[in-house]
């Protein structure tokens, strides 16, 4: 078993871990438009999971408000990806990020985090319904996943609703 002291070394990532995230990251990387410029812009929300003093794993977000009506402005983050580098998965990696940032988003008062995969990624589906994301819309190719926090706070018993069509 491991060691879980040697995992639990999750931070927020600065301009200075860009070249170990994109070493760990890379395929997933090249699939976010514009990655370079918005990291160097800080629009991005990235936390770094550490293991044995190696990048192990990566969550990529950015702010993305939902608008649900002129009045009513809902503070979402969007996660761009979860990703684990091979020779560490199985070491609970994934599931520290994301509880990570989940616990962090509910400090900064994000009402609603979401996720939008590709319809055949039936692992990353069920992933992200371990933590209560819950499927709101299918297109051809992709679905998204949505987490109401301000819902498990008892903030809010609102649905939410279709901003994506």
């Amino acid at each position: 078993m491991y060691n879980n002291l040697k995992q639990k070394k999750i931070k927020v990532a600065e301009p200075s871990d860009y070249f170990f995230i994109e070493l760990c990251a890379k395929e997933c990387i090249d699939l976010v438009k514009n990655f370079k410029k918005k990291f160097e812009n800080n629009d991005f929300f990235i936390l770094i999971n550490s293991y044995e003093n190696n990048v192990a794993g990566v969550l990529v977000s950015e702010k993305n408000n939902v608008i649900k009506s002129i009045k009513d402005i809902l503070p979402a983050m969007q996660i761009h990806f979860v990703y684990v580098n091979p020779a560490f998965r199985g070491k609970r990696i994934g599931y520290n990020l994301l509880n990570e940032f989940v616990n962090i988003q509910k400090k900064n008062n994000i009402a609603l985090i979401f996720v939008e995969l590709f319809k055949n990624n039936k692992k990353g589906m069920k992933f992200f319904e371990k933590f209560g994301f819950q499927e709101i819309k299918i297109s051809a190719a992709k679905i998204i996943l949505t987490k109401n926090i301000w819902d498990d706070l008892g903030i809010s018993s609102q649905e939410f609703f279709d901003i994506f069509t």
